[in-house]
């Protein structure tokens, strides 16, 4: 026998509720030009980072991405849905990127809470620093940035996938696995045990954003395709008092 506690239609709200989890893709293809995508993403520099169109030179084969010139201009938007990270459901931050030169660059990709503010992110991608924490040398290392977990190393922690230098001239995958605990880095889809960010606690921040770009110029040019964000839980583990038990 099944046994309920609180409504049904209380219940059913929160079963459908909590099976709802982030699913945004974007590979750019559907746009015709520049101002088609703008009419989506918000850009804090019109014109300035450019739809492309060039037969099977995207990432994975396609024929369409974004170039990112040298500018501190970003490309942001809502993505239809909201999530919370939780260890049993991460939240996937996945792009692709290319570029001919990575020196002294902030490039990347980051999912923020409703406001795109800083309060909480987690970001991907390059920065322009030489040494993390530790005074490891990062020049070459591709980097990842998370804000608003709790326990976070240093309030604003940076961290570095040790193993992967970064690849010029060629697409690489970039993806950052958040949870509530441990935030997992991975280059095309290898993981390093020593790249992760562990020891974190949770926060009921939800995910409800994205944005390409740094907000501060790169020094370099770049370009950008099939980004994603997947996964999350609906309701912070703390919220979901409902007891249900079998028989």
């Amino acid at each position: 026998m099944l046994k309920v506690f609180g409504t049904m239609a209380a219940v059913g709200l929160m079963a459908s509720t909590a099976m709802a989890q982030i699913s945004f893709t974007e590979d750019f293809e559907s746009y015709a030009d520049t101002a088609a995508v703008e009419a989506v993403w918000t850009a804090s520099q019109p014109g300035v980072i450019v739809h492309t169109t060039n037969a099977g030179t995207a990432a994975q084969g396609g024929d369409k991405y974004m170039a990112v010139p040298v500018t501190a201009g970003v490309l942001s938007r809502t993505i239809g849905s909201t999530g919370f990270v939780s260890d049993a459901t991460p939240i996937t931050l996945t792009a692709y990127v290319r570029g001919a030169s990575w020196t002294n660059s902030r490039i990347g990709l980051s999912m923020r809470d409703a406001s795109l503010g800083t309060a909480f992110y987690a970001h991907i991608g390059t920065t322009n620093g030489t040494v993390q924490p530790g005074g490891v040398a990062t020049g070459d290392k591709w980097a990842s940035r998370i804000f608003g977990w709790g326990n976070v190393p240093s309030g604003n922690y940076w961290g570095y996938f040790n193993s992967a230098n970064r690849v010029t001239g060629a697409w690489v995958k970039l993806e950052l696995i958040c949870g509530e605990t441990t935030v997992r880095a991975e280059f095309d889809d290898v993981n390093t045990p020593a790249d992760d960010i562990t020891g974190l606690t949770a926060n009921n921040t939800a995910v409800a954003t994205c944005r390409i770009g740094y907000g501060v110029s790169s020094n370099v040019a770049y370009d950008i395709d099939n980004i994603s964000i997947s996964g999350g839980a609906a309701v912070p583990a703390s919220i979901s008092d409902w007891d249900m038990m079998v028989d």
